[in-house]
């Protein structure tokens, strides 16, 4: 049963993740943005912009915290709440980040990037560290 469509990307989409906790979904496409949504109504709650090329890969850290990866080879890491992007890292160098999953580790949250250098790479998120 088709429950609805959710059109605003200008390209190819990649990738969609729904929040563990929230009620969103979230997708990444070839117009270099990642998207969130409302699950539940299908509005466009945030466009995310900050990679060079397109974002191929997405993950939620967190219910409201997600990491997307690109063609650029970076890695981000998002706050969709409030818009804005809290971390950046060269990944991969020129390589594209083709893959992305997270994992709770106690307390915190570990990110493994696969890219196109044929590493994964494996990362803890301290961002919420950061921040306090």
């Amino acid at each position: 049963e088709d429950r609805g469509v959710l059109a605003g990307h200008r390209r190819g989409v990649w990738r969609c993740a729904f929040s563990p906790t929230e009620r969103w979904l979230a997708t990444c496409a070839s117009d270099r943005t990642v998207r969130v949504w409302a699950a539940r109504t299908k509005q466009c709650l945030a466009t995310l912009e900050g990679h060079e090329d397109s974002v191929l890969s997405l993950c939620f850290l967190s219910g409201d915290q997600l990491a997307s990866g690109g063609a650029d080879g970076i890695l981000k890491v998002w706050s969709p709440k409030t818009r804005t992007c809290e971390c950046t890292l060269e990944a991969h160098g020129d390589d594209r980040v083709w893959a992305l999953a997270a994992a709770r580790d106690g307390d915190k949250v570990m990110v493994a990037s696969g890219g196109g250098d044929g590493v994964v790479r494996v990362w803890r998120d301290a961002t919420a560290e950061d921040a306090a």
